[in-house]
């Protein structure tokens, strides 16, 4: 018998119980040497590349605890139980709040393959966040981000155009922060038109600028930055785009409706996360052809 067998370990995981528990108590005792370290010793920048490290730690163990939530799901545990959903059983049972519990259910139901009746695994919903979410490199707020976006597309929007966009957001997602990354959404829902086509060079025409100047009202000149819109490409009928228009109207735009750049604090020390901001792109609008 080999060895991982009798140790309770596959090759990509575990398939005993205590094998499991003795994976979580392990990574535990690591954090806590870590927790224990003497960070005081390290210079700044390693400061900085240990905590990106440490980030990726806890999105891993945020997909760890997405498998596990997508499991209990699959055995219906909370029917077992009478409790009223999958999500209400996770926080009661873990004791974390509905938003957190329904976070991870969502997250399951979208990224991991899902049993049918007739037998057999259906493919993930969104196999390129799948992986992103595998590999740690977004996190728990970003998988909301681009989940919600995903489901807001139309309907009659092609299969391979939605791969498009979903590949689209998971690849912004990556270099930006969750507030950022906002934006980006929020721009893909304006740029994917309403009767099912795409053009191509949507997701090329406009870039995330960092401007904090106060838009114009008129119409901007070619790659003037509008309210965090930098224009490509001549002005639709009617002279304007209509969801930086919305933006323009409600300046300052409220912490609910966030804008890159629009934190001081960001953008007086943190200098490296400007410059990836501003190398990121995002789909144009419908009208910008």
């Amino acid at each position: 018998m080999p060895v991982d067998s009798v140790l309770g370990v596959e090759e990509n995981g575990f398939f005993e119980i205590d094998r499991a528990k003795e994976l979580v108590r392990s990574a535990m005792d690591t954090v806590s040497l870590l927790r224990d370290g003497a960070f005081w010793k390290i210079g700044a920048d390693d400061l900085l590349s240990l905590g990106q490290e440490l980030e990726a730690l806890s999105r891993t163990v945020f997909a760890v605890n997405v498998h596990l939530a997508g499991e209990i799901d699959t055995q219906q545990l909370a029917k077992q139980r009478s409790c009223p959903s999958t999500a209400a059983l996770l926080r009661q049972a873990l004791l974390i709040s509905p938003a957190e519990a329904h976070g991870r259910m969502t997250a399951a139901r979208q990224i991991l393959p899902q049993e049918v009746l007739t037998g057999g695994d259906l493919p993930p919903a969104l196999p390129a966040l799948a992986t992103a979410v595998d590999t740690g490199t977004v996190g728990s707020e970003h998988v909301k981000t681009i989940v919600a976006t995903m489901r807001k597309l139309p309907a009659a929007l092609p299969i391979p155009d939605r791969d498009l966009w979903e590949k689209f957001l998971v690849g912004k997602a990556a270099p930006l922060d969750p507030r950022q990354l906002e934006v980006v959404a929020a721009a893909v829902l304006e740029a994917a038109d309403p009767d099912g086509t795409l053009d191509e060079g949507d997701a090329k025409s406009i870039t995330v600028s960092t401007s904090r100047a106060k838009p114009s009202t008129a119409w901007p000149r070619r790659n003037q930055t509008w309210t965090g819109c930098r224009i490509q490409g001549p002005p639709p009928p009617g002279g304007r785009m209509p969801w930086c228009r919305r933006w323009q109207d409600s300046w300052p735009p409220a912490p609910a409706r966030p804008t890159v750049g629009n934190d001081r604090r960001s953008s007086s020390t943190c200098s490296g996360t400007t410059s990836r901001v501003k190398s990121a792109k995002r789909p144009a609008s419908p009208g910008s052809r």
